[in-house]
């Protein structure tokens, strides 16, 4: 038993001593109405300890706040510590391991390097049969063509500064390349025309083990909500191509799908880029 509780209980005790002990004595002299001296005796007495008494009840109770408060802040911390470890294990389930990239992108077929590719398209598209009513439509691949798409992660909203060192291979906290080429080993970039014949759909397929840079900033999928992405062409720029399909499949068959509604057009060293916050 504390201090405290052994006070109270005796508190209690000395203030029924000293309450018996005015009833048994003379309380007030009966000539001069006064307080004898067992009435004062006994009076503050019961006064005495009734303080000590309120006293050592408010200390146990500021005691008790005290170790409630302790208790909340040990219980938040373990709750804290769990959610870590839970993320931590989370982050390992979840690596950033064999990653395949595919970019969408489209091209007006009036303005640009990609109107011949309308033409032989179109051209391609007379010869073909119809099927169910449909004609399909052709894919072309090119192997005059390189298209090197790369996808530039930051953590955090990166500087100007960063934004423009992306054009170069070692920037960013992650960074996967999609290489865009056709030869007699590798189809990994594929043209076909919209369904209005309007604009050229220009898909790169990669590997993007191909050129991945990384500095352990991001290494899971759970890392990339709320990081950005700048995608950039580093040859010639992206001019008269918009993004309209980011897609990245990582091993154990995880699919990360950006979102490019908020996607922004800028420009790295004179060249079209563009920057999105996932």
């Amino acid at each position: 038993m504390d201090v405290v509780s052994i006070w109270k209980a005796v508190s209690i005790a000395l203030t029924g001593a000293f309450g018996i002990l005015g009833l048994l004595t003379d309380f007030r002299d009966e000539d001069t109405d006064r307080l004898t001296r067992w009435g004062k005796v006994s009076l503050t007495g019961i006064l005495l300890s009734t303080v000590l008494g309120v006293a050592f009840q408010l200390k146990e109770s500021s005691d008790a706040q005290e170790s409630q408060a302790k208790t909340s802040s040990q219980t938040l911390a373990i709750v804290q510590a769990t959610q870590t470890t839970v993320t931590d294990v989370g982050r390992l389930l979840t690596p950033l391991s064999e990653p395949q990239v595919s970019v969408v992108m489209s091209a007006s077929c009036r303005t640009g390097r990609f109107v011949k590719y309308c033409d032989v398209l179109k051209g391609m598209e007379a010869k073909v049969k119809t099927v169910n009513g449909r004609r399909a439509l052709p894919s072309l691949h090119p192997k005059s063509e390189l298209l090197a798409i790369e996808l530039c992660f930051y953590k955090s909203r990166p500087t100007p500064q960063q934004v423009a060192d992306c054009r170069y291979a070692y920037a960013g906290d992650l960074r996967y390349a999609a290489l865009g080429v056709n030869d007699d080993r590798d189809r990994s970039l594929v043209l076909r025309l919209s369904r209005d014949r309007e604009m050229l759909e220009i898909a790169v397929y990669g590997d993007g083990q191909f050129g991945t840079v990384s500095n352990g900033r991001l290494a899971s999928t759970l890392d990339l909500p709320g990081s950005t992405l700048i995608l950039l062409e580093t040859s010639r720029g992206l001019e008269g191509l918009v993004p309209k399909v980011v897609h990245l499949r990582f091993g154990g068959g995880r699919v990360v799908e950006v979102d490019l509604t908020k996607m922004q057009r800028i420009e790295i060293a004179g060249q079209v880029a563009y920057s999105v916050e996932l």
